[in-house]
């Protein structure tokens, strides 16, 4: 333990209480935050740590990064906050059933809009069925464009879906030529996962 632990801890202490800070930003004292895509949460959460630098240069994982000797287990763990349904559905979906067993009850999704700035392009909202998957982009982004967006159906064929010069700020349709009635779809924006999820209408089988 550092010799000035307590001076550490009156400051953060009193740091928390200035009211330059603001409610939201107020949080991030005494709380270590890591902002991270998809697939790696899910790999830190599989893996049930946080790695330092030397841990991630030895073992060449992309877990995370924490000032800390070694490695941070998640057993303080509060929140996984998501910055909407459709990116929440996709992490619930790359999760092992164990892992959503442990830690499902902690990933929750940002309904007040302050705990990220927003700006980046991302999914808000996806609609699957049997004739469409419609994908709602959020309109607070600032950084919009260009991507390459690649949408991927995956089911009785894989049909895939190419589009240059995208600008992610508005909805985007994938329609099918005929009722598919179970499938999964990914959508990638220059190649980084945007949303990955399944339908499954089977039961609505007209016959």
């Amino acid at each position: 333990m550092k010799p000035d632990f307590d001076k550490i801890i009156d400051f953060l202490d009193n740091l928390a209480k200035e009211s330059w800070l603001g409610s939201a930003r107020s949080r991030w004292v005494k709380y270590v935050f890591h902002y991270t895509d998809i697939r790696n949460a899910v790999e830190i959460l599989k893996g049930e740590k946080l790695l330092c630098r030397t841990e991630l240069e030895r073992t060449g994982k992309m877990l995370a990064e924490v000032v800390i000797p070694n490695e941070l287990d998640l057993s303080a763990l509060k929140f996984i906050v998501c910055r909407s349904p459709a990116e929440k559905e996709s992490l619930l979906y790359l999760l092992p059933t164990s892992v959503i067993s442990k830690w499902g009850s902690k990933i929750l999704v940002d309904t007040k809009s302050d705990f990220y700035n927003r700006n980046w392009a991302f999914i808000q909202t996806v609609q699957l069925n049997s004739k469409n998957a419609t994908f709602d982009f959020s309109p607070d982004a600032i950084a919009t464009e260009p991507f390459v967006l690649t949408a991927i159906r995956r089911g009785y064929e894989e049909k895939i879906l190419r589009q240059e010069n995208f600008r992610a700020n508005k909805t985007f349709m994938f329609e099918f030529p005929r009722d598919i009635w179970k499938y999964e779809i990914e959508l990638r924006l220059d190649n980084n996962l945007a949303f990955i999820g399944s339908y499954d209408g089977s039961d609505d089988i007209p016959f």
